[in-house]
């Protein structure tokens, strides 16, 4: 089978982002904390960009340094309580980004377009535009308030974010080239085992326990060997006499009959006896 190429959804979040370093007269961290100058940072990008400014969002960091000043001939680049003096070592960053939905079919155009616009914008250019927005918010602020925009550094490629998962899923360069990534592989679930239920009982026959397991038996070492005993002689068993059979009552009856006539034939015996010696 052949895996289809990835494809953009339909509508994309684009989304450019770059960064200024501005250097700033007292302190870096109280012009970041000032709403009024983020606020015209990022009016003068949206009009730069062709955006509205809600599209544009900016982050604000105090750089570390010293903060030295330095006499110069030249005008200032605005309007300052001391001109002539240019600030050195103070400066702040401003982070920015610029989202915008595209569709489908406008992604390289505008992608290109809008990566162009931004990576002409000199430091002068950025400048103005902010002293124009500060003025409209706060012309006091914009009359005594001294910031030089020293750099501006845009990406040369913008990110393509799905809006339904808010993830990446391409980008977009300069040329107007377009590149969409792999979706991410699905995880494999892993087989989960299909529950059995147990079998229900009978109502006449209750389930018999489970036997429980029998442990197995701990091997005890065998002891060693003793010689066989030699049997002892022993005499011959003498077979116990047999006992006589006990005569029945007829017999005896008979041996009493026998007795008897012996005991007559004796007796004429004698008496025959005598009269022969008489």
């Amino acid at each position: 089978t052949t895996t289809p190429l990835p494809t953009l959804p339909p509508v994309v979040k684009m989304k450019l982002t770059g960064k200024s370093n501005i250097a700033v007269q007292g302190s870096p961290q109280a012009w970041c904390d000032d709403a009024d100058n983020i606020v015209s940072f990022r009016t003068a990008v949206a009009t730069i960009s062709g955006r509205p400014v809600a599209a544009v969002a900016a982050t604000c960091r105090a750089q570390s340094g010293g903060r030295r000043l330095e006499q110069s001939d030249e005008p200032s680049e605005i309007q300052s309580e001391q001109p002539g003096r240019r600030l050195q070592g103070a400066t702040v960053t401003l982070d920015y980004t610029i989202e915008v939905e595209v569709q489908q079919s406008q992604v390289a155009t505008v992608g290109q377009n809008l990566i162009r616009t931004m990576k002409s914008v000199t430091p002068v250019q950025l400048q103005t535009a902010v002293v124009e927005a500060l003025t409209q918010i706060a012309p006091a602020k914009a009359a005594v308030t001294t910031f030089t925009v020293a750099s501006v550094e845009t990406e040369a490629r913008a990110a393509l974010v799905d809006p339904t998962t808010d993830s990446e899923v391409g980008e977009v360069n300069e040329v107007g080239e377009v590149a969409v990534l792999p979706p991410p592989p699905s995880p494999t679930p892993s087989p989960s085992p299909s529950p059995t239920s147990p079998p229900s009982p009978s109502p006449t026959s209750r389930p018999s326990p489970s036997p429980s397991p029998v442990p197995a038996p701990v091997p005890t070492p065998s002891p060693a060997p003793s010689p066989a005993p030699v049997p002892a002689s022993s005499p011959a068993p003498v077979p116990a006499p047999s006992p006589s059979p006990t005569p029945t009552a007829t017999e005896v009856e008979s041996e009493s009959g026998s007795m008897q006539s012996c005991r007559v034939l004796a007796m004429t015996a004698i008496i025959g006896y005598v009269f022969l010696k008489l």
